[in-house]
């Protein structure tokens, strides 16, 4: 399990996500939880 958080608590378990640039080029799948902020 991936956790993403920063400075929120707002996460939600997504099947597949892009991370936005500023995080780097990489798309996680799998059992992910992202702030909702970061869902493109």
């Amino acid at each position: 399990e991936i956790v993403y958080q920063k400075g929120r608590e707002n996460i939600e378990p997504l099947d597949s996500i892009m991370i936005p640039a500023g995080l780097g080029p990489y798309e996680i799948r799998g059992q992910v939880k992202l702030l909702r902020s970061y869902v493109p």
